[in-house]
């Protein structure tokens, strides 16, 4: 099921908008993101190229009432996994986001 699905469109050269999306987080206009840790980063190959792939957790928190978050079970910090690819090659920046297993029966997030 796909609630809703966007596309966006950079004139910016590809290089740079791949930089800004590993740069992204933590920054001071989105004040939720309080840790990131990268847990995995290697370079390989695919068939059509070299890949950066890269394993990404960041540390969110929610700024929902405390009734809520009491309400739904989830921890005030919730944590997402990014797991993403770079293909140099054919100019590809692959990003699955997943959050933390409270989260998972709620909403799964994939970039391309």
């Amino acid at each position: 099921m796909k609630t809703w699905v966007d596309s966006y469109t950079f004139d910016f050269p590809w290089e740079t908008v791949v930089q800004a999306a590993y740069r992204k987080y933590p920054t001071r206009h989105n004040t939720n993101v309080k840790t990131l840790d990268t847990l995995e980063r290697r370079c390989g190959q695919n068939g059509s190229g070299r890949v950066l792939f890269s394993h990404r957790l960041f540390g969110t928190l929610w700024n929902a009432p405390a009734l809520v978050i009491n309400i739904l079970g989830f921890n005030e910090m919730m944590y997402i996994h990014e797991m993403s690819e770079c293909d140099t090659l054919s100019k590809t920046l692959l990003a699955r986001h997943l959050p933390s297993l409270p989260l998972m029966s709620h909403y799964k997030v994939y970039l391309r």
